[in-house]
């Protein structure tokens, strides 16, 4: 975790989760009184927006549609507030991606630790964590000395969901690419070709709309890409044309779509990378997420097992 004065030093933008991050701590933000009975704090008590960052691994750049920092991620936070007093104290705060708000709530204060935890997703690398006020300064209040609030864990990572999307959506892209490249490698037929590019069109003009952001750009270029091909097929096999022009045609054709194919494979390539790399980096951070690195293995598993067929 980082405070937000702290400025990201590093590719590997981690920290141990063992070293937790001290939001609120009664000594330092409140009045110290000495009684009979010892020293203790008491208000008024000031809270100027502590904040602390999410730890994240770094998304490399890769050389393929797949472009990691507009995908969806899901941040994971672990804390805990310490705190006997005369009367019930709760410290209010927000979660954060960037400026936008996504959720607050309110910290009760326990005798003992006791660790809580919330998730929320967000865009990459603008998860942050913000205290925002104390609650129950009202009256005699009293607090013992130890009265703290602290992050244990706040680590961001791809959101398992939107991630298997983005897995699905290249699967059924590379089916499509298959059935047409099947046709176009094992008949001269333009005619059958065509129809094959016709019904690839129809399935990602619908699929368009169920598929990720980041695969749907992927989808317009191909439904361009796959138009040029039917346009290519129909100019140079159609009437009047050459059987030696349709069949450098067909040869275009097959072409474009091996190339939209290999890409297709560097793009699920990229996506087990991806999850590879930040599979590797979450079983260092001694936390399961509350389930979702299970998913993500799982997940990794899937796509490992699919490039393998």
């Amino acid at each position: 975790m980082k405070l937000k004065s702290v400025a990201l030093l590093a590719a590997l933008v981690c920290a141990p989760f063992s070293y937790a991050d001290v939001l609120f701590d009664a000594k330092l933000s409140c009045k110290k009184r000495t009684m009979a009975n010892g020293d203790r704090y008491i208000p008024p008590c000031s809270i100027t927006q502590n904040s602390v960052e999410a730890d994240y691994l770094e998304v490399a750049n890769n050389n393929t549609e797949m472009n990691f920092k507009k995908a969806l991620y899901k941040s994971y936070i672990e804390y805990s507030f310490v705190c006997e007093s005369l009367r019930p104290v709760n410290l209010s705060y927000a979660v954060k991606e960037g400026n936008i708000v996504k959720q607050k709530g309110l910290i009760g204060a326990s005798r003992q630790h006791q660790i809580q935890s919330t998730t929320f997703t967000h865009d990459y690398a603008k998860a942050s964590f913000v205290l925002d006020g104390i609650q129950g300064m009202y009256g005699f209040q009293a607090m013992k000395p130890g009265c703290k609030m602290q992050t244990e864990t706040f680590v961001a990572y791809p959101e398992p969901h939107f991630f298997a999307l983005m897995f699905d959506s290249q699967k059924k892209i590379d089916a499509q690419l298959e059935a047409i490249l099947d046709k176009a490698q094992t008949t001269v037929d333009y005619i059958q070709i065509i129809d094959s590019i016709e019904m690839a069109k129809l399935f990602l003009m619908r699929f368009f709309s169920e598929a990720d952001e980041i695969t749907q750009k992927g989808i317009m270029q191909m439904i361009f890409e796959l138009e040029t091909s039917r346009r290519t097929l129909e100019n140079q096999c159609g009437a009047g044309s050459s059987s030696q022009s349709c069949v450098a045609g067909l040869k275009d054709v097959r072409d474009i779509i091996e190339e939209k194919s290999r890409i297709n494979s560097d793009n699920l390539k990229a996506i087990r990378d991806q999850l590879d790399s930040q599979i590797a980096w979450l079983r260092t951070q001694s936390t399961q997420l509350g389930g979702d690195l299970k998913e993500l293995e799982e997940l990794y598993q899937k796509v490992n097992n699919y490039l393998s067929h």
